[in-house]
């Protein structure tokens, strides 16, 4: 065989050669070969490097494929990221929007200067306690009892005024009048205390209002349910989020136009003992009523009445 002709050969089985894919014979034939040609020897290198060389831009394409689709990987989730970062502040500024729009109604309707408060508690028994609030130009009477098919039972009647030091309070069982005057009921005779009602919080610091829209979920434009006062009236619907689904959870019905309850439910925070036990019979929740009626209320409903049949008790 003459020297060209082997170089031919060769040079087609390099090929082979350097992917390993000759058999045993051709492989020492070429082995053989590049042992006395130079030729073959620098043909078998260019070979190589030319394979080197692809291998490595292949590399370089894959590796800049992986980097294309880790970069586009981590944009997409920044961008589902972002999303739902907006969706949570559009949700939580709905809800600060309108629990600041409540508070702020709330707090201008009960700068009122005559109004009646109406709240009915839940009972264990056949009925409901009742209190019932009449405030005018500072003066105030509350009237405690219990509301029964046989109709409203007294137990205590108070009146005072706004920053008085001074609480008389008129006791049906039994007949007493307890007089009660102390510097802490300067504090107890602010206006907030007499008027109050079971807002979302007493204390609106501006940390408080950014606060309670994250733990309080609010529905809008929802009916008061079926038996309330307000049976047709249009109101917002604040659920504890964080114990939404919990036993001791809260919800409140606030009125549209006044910013105040309509309505609280405190689920599973009573406890309805046997009789002449400690022993828990039944776990019920709490719920509370209001009614509210504006400038209804006369001098005459506030004045002090007469302590006669009464035993005077004085309290200091």
């Amino acid at each position: 065989m003459e020297k060209r002709t082997e170089c031919e050969i060769v040079e087609d089985l390099l090929f082979g050669y350097v992917d390993g894919v000759l058999n045993t014979e051709s492989k020492k034939i070429v082995e053989k070969h590049l042992t006395e040609c130079e030729n073959c020897q620098k043909k078998l290198k260019e070979i190589k490097n030319d394979i080197k060389e692809n291998e490595d831009k292949q590399k370089k394409q894959v590796d800049y494929l992986k980097k294309v689709r880790r970069k586009n990987k981590i944009k997409s989730i920044l961008i589902a990221a972002g999303i739902i970062l907006i969706i949570i502040f559009i949700k939580y500024l709905y809800n600060f929007i309108i629990f600041n729009n409540v508070l702020y109604k709330a707090k201008q309707t009960l700068k009122s200067n005559n109004m009646y408060i109406e709240m009915a508690e839940s009972f264990t028994g056949e009925g409901r306690f009742l209190s019932k609030k009449y405030f005018k130009d500072g003066k105030y009477k509350k009237v405690d009892g219990i509301l029964t098919d046989d109709g409203f039972k007294i137990n205590s009647i108070t009146y005072t005024s706004v920053g008085s030091d001074e609480k008389v309070t008129f006791l049906e069982v039994p007949k007493k009048v307890i007089i009660e005057k102390n510097e802490e009921n300067k504090i107890l005779n602010s206006e907030e205390n007499l008027k109050l009602v079971s807002l979302f919080v007493r204390d609106d610091r501006l940390i408080i209002r950014f606060v309670i829209p994250i733990i309080m979920k609010v529905e809008g434009n929802k009916d008061m349910p079926l038996g309330s006062y307000y049976s047709n009236k249009k109101c917002f619907k604040f659920k504890d989020r964080i114990n939404e689904d919990e036993p001791r959870s809260r919800v409140y019905w606030i009125d549209k136009e006044t910013g105040l309850p309509l309505k609280t439910l405190d689920k599973e925070t009573r406890g309805e003992m046997f009789n002449q036990s400690d022993v828990v019979k039944q776990i019920k929740d709490n719920i509370c009523e209001y009614k509210y009626e504006f400038n209804i209320v006369t001098d005459e409903e506030l004045e002090i009445p007469s302590f006669d049949g009464y035993e005077i008790e004085y309290s200091e």
